[in-house]
């Protein structure tokens, strides 16, 4: 529940300094931050030494990419929010469909769900800015 919590906080910050600093002002903020965490799993498979969880960290996180760049040039916030969304779930997931890639803290998936589901609730509802923001 810590490491949830921990995260339910971290996506509160995100959201609120993104709102304070003006940086969710832009279409490209929130699909920035898509293609940031999938590049998460990548630093966890070099993390596991194993060339082979590099590879498979990477292709996932190629998806998630691809994903935040269809999302932004649709300017499809629903498309947006199930990629962050998904991400959770892929977090949780994770330890069964890669175990190889062993470099993932313990903590990691609870903490990351916690992030990345308020932060789809949140692009759902927030984003795209207004009209004519870039």
């Amino acid at each position: 529940m810590i490491a949830f919590g921990s995260g339910l906080l971290a996506a509160l910050a995100v959201i609120v300094a993104a709102r304070a600093s003006g940086f969710d002002r832009g279409r490209s903020f929130y699909p920035t931050v898509l293609v940031v965490i999938a590049l998460l799993y990548v630093l966890f498979g070099v993390e596991s030494g194993a060339a082979e969880a590099v590879a498979a960290e990477t292709v996932v996180a190629l998806s998630f990419i691809a994903l935040a760049v269809v999302a932004f040039r649709r300017r499809s916030f629903a498309l947006l929010a199930v990629g962050l969304a998904l991400h959770g779930l892929w977090d949780i997931a994770h330890p069964f469909v890669l175990p190889e890639s062993d470099g993932v803290p313990t903590w990691w998936p609870a903490f990351c769900l916690g992030v990345d589901l308020p932060l789809a609730a949140w692009a759902f509802w927030a984003w795209p800015p207004s009209p004519g923001s870039t």
